[in-house]
């Protein structure tokens, strides 16, 4: 079984608002929610007009102020002698706000606390064993994250993270998935039936081109699982030479002749309330240019 790590907000007796980190037992479903939308979400107050984007761009700020503050002062105020599991789960759930920000650097040391303290008392109740082992999910995610970012991103080809994955694909800043095969592994040897974490470990291990020669036997999917019977080719991304190659959160887009001269033109918008959509005008050539600003 595993521990969700949930955060709640209530109110003391003297009204003072303060974090109360219940655990949720999780079954079949697999791991918790790292991403922190349902966290963030949950202290969300959206109006009943949710049409104006601005105004959901502010309460998205809000919540993720308050639930950060919140878990703050509760971290201030915790006792971690007195109370073990509340601080693992204030740290882990810190460690996820900060993924849901972006702040990977920030997320890791909070999972590396929860795991540092889950262990030392994991002799005392079998709640800790399960705790720890959440963080090593966590450390894991997190660092692979760092990898992709680290080279995905920032060291972005036309066959990057194109899967399966290629010569050209492969990380050459590789500390991200070798720290992540780290955890995944330490996971793995207390949840071996996690397939979730297998595929991740795996994954990992094809950025690093050691697939599948390196992976352990026993957490090893096969490479009949990633063959198709049909040859559909490889895809490339071809949005740099285009012009389109702009860094958010996916959405939704719209090709369409917004001009009418003759080209289909591309509006896209973005998954977060925060980011403005952006248009892009066809050239005529094959290129598209970012007339955004002046849509």
């Amino acid at each position: 079984m595993i521990l969700v790590l949930l955060l709640l907000a209530f109110s003391s007796p003297t009204g003072r608002a303060q974090m109360q980190p219940p655990a949720q037992a999780q079954g079949d479903a697999g791991l918790p929610d790292f991403s922190g939308f349902n966290l963030i979400d949950s202290f969300a107050r959206l109006p009943a007009e949710r049409t104006n984007l601005s105004t959901l761009c502010d309460v998205r700020r809000a919540s993720i102020d308050e639930i950060t503050g919140n878990i703050e002062g509760a971290l201030t105020r915790a006792d971690e002698s007195a109370d073990p599991a509340a601080a693992v789960r204030l740290h882990n759930a810190m460690g996820v706000v900060f993924l849901y920000k972006g702040d990977i650097a920030g997320a890791i040391p909070q999972f590396e606390e929860g795991v540092r303290i889950a262990h030392q008392h994991s002799t005392e109740d079998p709640k800790f064993a399960a705790m720890e082992s959440i963080d090593l999910a966590a450390l894991g995610i997190a660092h692979m994250r760092r990898g992709e970012v680290e080279n995905c991103a920032i060291r972005h080809n036309a066959d990057m993270c194109i899967f399966p994955l290629s010569l050209a694909a492969r990380h050459t800043l590789r500390s991200g998935s070798e720290r992540a095969i780290e955890y995944f592994k330490r996971y793995l040897e207390r949840e071996p039936s996690s397939l979730e974490i297998r595929w991740l470990l795996n994954i990992a291990y094809q950025t690093l081109g050691e697939y599948p020669d390196k992976v352990p036997k026993a957490y090893l999917i096969p490479p009949a699982a990633f063959e198709s019977k049909e040859n559909i080719g490889r895809f490339v991304d071809v949005a740099p030479a285009l012009g389109l190659d702009k860094v958010g959160d996916a959405g939704g887009s719209i090709v369409d002749d917004f001009d009418n001269d003759g080209f289909l033109d591309i509006v896209e918008s973005s998954f977060d309330p925060c980011q403005p959509m952006r248009a892009f005008r066809n050239n005529g050539d094959g290129t598209f240019s970012d007339v955004s600003e002046r849509s």
